[in-house]
């Protein structure tokens, strides 16, 4: 199977089975050793491999739907995306002829990070349908992670500190919200909420809230948080000019939280 043209096009080995009658569908399984798809993304002239979720969300929306119910396996040993390296990925998609979506996936991605999504109606291949589902994340560098998902540079090489996160996100072009969340960071724990909304310059101010919680729990959260944003020279060309970042979280033996606007640059 080969999607695209010339070099840029992908080509995936498989099967598939088709059935007709009272409950037509179609079920197919698709491999490849290496997916390139910088290459497939880039428009002529454009060198910016690292701005790729619009990208990819566009790509999305554009595959053709399938005429019949369909189940679509996934396994590829390496996909380039945003110019690094993502490896032993596995998805599952669902279709049909009104929709697509990712029902299930599992990959390595930068920063010595393992990311599992699970969920039914994952993700939705239209634009505005955004992204809702239930996401587990293992990092050993949750800076560069959050770099590469947001198209911004690698930071600067220092301390990296693993953070282990679980919880049902939800996202759109302006908007994430993380509920049920858990972070695990540095031996602490947190749970609760976070949301983060793109606002304007105008509405843009700091307040935090008091945090009753201990000096390991913030540390955790403000880890978080500098994940998110980067440094001030250091942020995705697609970063709001200014944006809501609302947290609500408590340790399991304790409570903590805090809420902010914040201006992102």
């Amino acid at each position: 199977m080969t999607y695209g043209e010339g070099e840029k096009a992908l080509k995936l080995n498989g099967r598939a089975d088709i059935r007709f009658g009272a409950a037509p569908r179609i079920d197919a399984a698709l491999a490849a050793k290496q997916l390139d798809l910088d290459r497939l993304l880039a428009k002529d002239g454009d060198q910016n491999a690292a701005a790729w979720l619009g990208k990819l969300r566009d790509f999305l929306a554009s595959l053709p739907q399938p005429p019949l119910p369909a189940r679509i396996s996934l396994d590829t040993d390496q996909i380039m995306i945003g110019g690094r390296a993502v490896t032993d990925v596995t998805a599952v998609l669902r279709g049909d002829a009104t929709s697509l979506s990712i029902e299930q996936a599992d990959l390595r991605a930068p920063g010595g990070s393992h990311l599992v999504m699970s969920g039914s109606n994952a993700v939705s291949a239209k634009p505005q349908g955004g992204i809702k589902a239930s996401l587990v994340v293992d990092s050993s560098d949750p800076a560069l992670l959050a770099a590469w998902l947001q198209g911004r540079a690698a930071p600067a090489t220092g301390a990296a500190k693993p953070l282990k996160a679980q919880g049902d996100i939800s996202v759109s072009e302006s908007h994430l919200a993380v509920d049920r969340l858990v972070l695990e960071r540095d031996g602490g724990k947190l749970q609760g909420h976070l949301a983060f909304r793109a606002a304007t310059p105008q509405q843009a101010r700091t307040s935090m809230l008091p945090w009753p919680g201990n000096s390991a729990d913030l540390e955790i959260a403000k880890g978080l948080i500098r994940s998110l944003l980067g440094d001030d020279n250091n942020r995705g060309a697609g970063w709001p000019d200014a944006a809501d970042l609302d947290l609500d979280l408590a340790a399991p033996s304790g409570a903590g939280r805090a809420g902010s606007r914040c201006r992102p640059g």
